[in-house]
């Protein structure tokens, strides 16, 4: 029986190497002292040669963690030390999961995210940081820990800021919710407002954004109009801010003019990942999917979603794992709630295995027939 952690899962990345490393509100991970935090060797086990002392407190938590260029990590959350380290909120470890004692920081309001910028520089939403004020609860941060001055977010005047992305020319697209102001806002890289950015008028909080190639942004959050159509919980926007209406994964047949989203996600969609296929991972609260019964993890299709992914990737419901992944031979699967039921889906959506009555926590599925040295068969999973 693998019981996996004890407590909330707040993030999880995955190395170069294959590991992970995973942050949140739990304790222990299969019995071993994991405060806060843990690295998971390939097949799920734990790691025990990342060694983080006491890490953080217990009551207190890790919101997120972001790997440096140089193998080091930022983590932040709500914390006053860690290992014993007095630092506020937000940290940065070593590659071996030691506190770096030369990044310090005596005040800062819990962190939720962390924004990596490529020249090492990062953005947080905070409303304080080490004494200053912060305009617009959002700071721009150096390598060394001290916030660059040089960054006000004057263009953001109430609400919170969930995600930042980076466009080319060096301005930024903020989403959050920030009352009169919407939810989505562009600034420029002192902070102001881009004031000719009008973007759709969306009902409630972006809480995730992915930017294409060719610029369109798509979003996700717990909203369900735009522009006065029903879309809920994933919606794509063009370049200038405007609804996409070509991201269509499912047109109701007697009303024209509902959009990407009509019966599409149940609750909010926290989490989005845009991969270079172009098949889009959609992670959050929601229990259905255009009124089908899905995990809070799956992936639709970011051209026309109108079909389940089949890529591989890593299914984290509750207390659910599946490792290693990718596989080639056995896939390790793990619950604390009793699986019943394990089906498996080629490239095409055609099922090509199906395990019912299993009545097990903890069990081993065997994928090597299904691939050979010629060809790879791409997979999706689902568990009930």
């Amino acid at each position: 029986l693998i019981n996996g952690f004890n407590e909330e899962v707040h993030d999880v990345i995955e190395l170069q190497s294959g590991k992970v490393i995973v942050v949140g509100e739990f304790e222990a991970y299969n019995g071993n002292p994991a405060p806060g935090i843990a690295r998971l060797n390939i097949d799920g086990s734990f790691d025990n040669t990342f060694q983080v002392g006491t890490g953080v407190s217990s009551g207190n938590l890790i919101n997120t963690v972001v790997e440096l260029a140089d193998g080091k990590f930022l983590i932040g959350g709500f914390f006053d030390e860690f290992d014993g380290f007095t630092t506020r909120n937000l940290a940065r470890l070593n590659a071996d999961g030691s506190i770096d004692t030369t990044f310090f920081v005596s005040s800062a309001s819990q962190i939720y995210n962390i924004y990596l910028l490529d020249n090492g520089q990062f953005f947080i939403g905070t409303y304080s940081y080490n004494s200053d004020t912060i305009t617009g609860r959002l700071a721009k941060i150096n390598p060394n820990g001290t916030r660059d001055t040089a960054f006000n977010a004057t263009g953001i005047t109430t609400g919170s800021t969930e995600v930042v992305q980076v466009l080319d020319n060096g301005q930024l697209l903020v989403g959050g919710f920030y009352s009169s102001q919407g939810s989505l806002l562009k600034l420029n890289t002192d902070g102001s407002l881009d004031t000719g950015f009008t973007p759709a008028d969306i009902n409630s909080g972006i809480e995730d954004m992915e930017l294409q190639d060719d610029g369109k942004i798509i979003i996700g959050g717990n909203f369900d109009d735009i522009d006065g159509r029903a879309i809920r919980g994933v919606a794509r926007l063009n370049s200038d801010g405007t609804l996409d209406d070509t991201f269509n994964p499912e047109v109701i047949a007697q009303d024209p003019d509902t959009y990407a989203g009509t019966d599409d996600f149940s609750n909010t969609v926290y989490s989005l990942e845009l991969r270079d296929s172009g098949q889009l991972l959609v992670g959050g609260d929601f229990r259905s999917y255009n009124t089908q019964p899905k995990s809070p993890l799956i992936a639709l299709f970011a051209g026309i979603p109108e079909t389940l992914n089949t890529n591989p990737f890593e299914i984290s419901e509750g207390n659910v794992s599946v490792f290693p992944n990718p596989a080639s031979d056995l896939i390790s699967i793990s619950s604390e709630k009793e699986i019943q039921n394990i089906q498996l889906f080629n490239i095409s959506g055609k099922q090509i295995l199906n395990q019912q009555d299993l009545r097990s926590y903890n069990h081993r599925l065997d994928v090597s027939q299904l691939s050979n040295h010629a060809t790879t068969i791409t997979k999706k999973i689902i568990i009930n």
